[in-house]
Parts: structure tokens; sequence; C-alpha cells
């Protein structure tokens, strides 16, 4: 008879997540790990497979976690340049109220991992997709609306948008100061 699962499992990804996030994958022993969750190494290997499947489910976590953000902040806009703006104001809220100055783990987890795994690199590279399909689906109601001139290449604009955001990430781990990116998203939306 196997065994039932007797942990939360959001609580022990979020757990191993801010490890990995803080340290990297490759810095991460399973010692780490096991602090972090409280789990002894068989309960993580009987429940993640291994030290990189817990890794990935971990990506997978704050990539969720991170999209929920992205729609919490789009619900208060009142059109869609202003959601624009408001995705790239988030960002900056999100950079300066981190206890630690970690940066984006997507962020992270592309520059460390892209290169050496491929389902890290797919999970990676579906990610930016969907955030340049939603500033796609924003740059296309805004030219609509007038809000963005109607000859300016939306696909264009949303992959500038996309890498403007992951830009003020890693600024932001370097400068955090509300004011000085404030400014970087002025440039950004002008």
């Amino acid at each position: 008879m196997a065994k039932s699962t007797t942990f939360d499992q959001d609580q022990v990804l979020q757990n191993a997540m801010q490890v990995f996030w803080e340290k990297g994958y490759h810095a991460t022993s399973m010692q780490d790990l096991v602090d972090a969750t409280g789990l002894n190494r068989s309960s993580i290997y009987n429940s993640f497979g291994d030290k990189f499947n817990l890794f990935y489910q971990s990506v997978k976590y704050y990539q969720a976690s991170q999209k929920s953000l992205v729609n919490k902040w789009l619900v208060k806009s009142e059109g869609p340049k202003e959601a624009i703006r408001l995705l790239f104001k988030g960002i900056i809220s999100d950079i300066t109220d981190q206890e630690k100055n970690n940066g984006c783990f997507l962020s992270n987890c592309t520059t460390e991992m892209a290169n050496e795994s491929h389902e890290v690199r797919q999970l990676l590279d579906d990610n930016r997709q969907n955030m340049e399909q939603l500033f796609l689906d924003l740059i296309h109601e805004a030219q609509d609306l007038g809000q963005i001139k109607a000859n300016e290449n939306a696909e264009q604009l949303a992959a500038y948008y996309f890498s403007s955001l992951q830009g003020l990430r890693l600024v932001g781990m370097l400068n955090p100061d509300r004011a000085y990116l404030n400014g970087i998203i002025d440039k950004i939306l002008c």
C-alpha cells in the first residue's frame, strides 16, 4: 500500500523555491532543501523524484504565482495602456518590497539553466510567449482606442515591452530605488 502524502505540497514548493531563488540551482544542496522544507531526503525523493524535478516544480510554482500577481495588477486598470503601465509599476513594487533583492526567479533561472535543460528552457520560453501575447493583446486594444499609434508594429512593441520588463528586473537587483526605476518606466512607455 502506498504511503500517503502528509505535508503541504505548496508550502514545500514555496520553501524550496526560496532556497533555489536565493542560492541558484547549482549552489543548492539536498541538505539545504531538507532544512528548508522540513522533509527528509527520502520524502523529497519519493515525492519529487530528484533535486532537478523539485527545482522544476518550484519554477512552475513561481510562474503560477507571478501570473496570479499580474492578473491582480491588470484588474485594477481602467484601460489597456494603463494596464501596461500598472504591470510595470507592479514589477517595481515587487522589486522594492522584497526583503532580499534576489531579482526575478524566472530571470535568474534563464541565466543559470536555460542552456542546461531543455525542460527549463521550454518553460521559460512559454512564459516569454505568454507575456508577449499579453502585451500584444493590450497593445492591439490600445491601438483600437487610439492610445497607441495604429502604425506601430504591435509584435515588435510586445517583444520590446517583455525585454524591457526583464531588464527592469535585472537593473532592480542593482538599484532598487523606486524613483530611479520609475524613471526607466517613463522612458520605456513614452
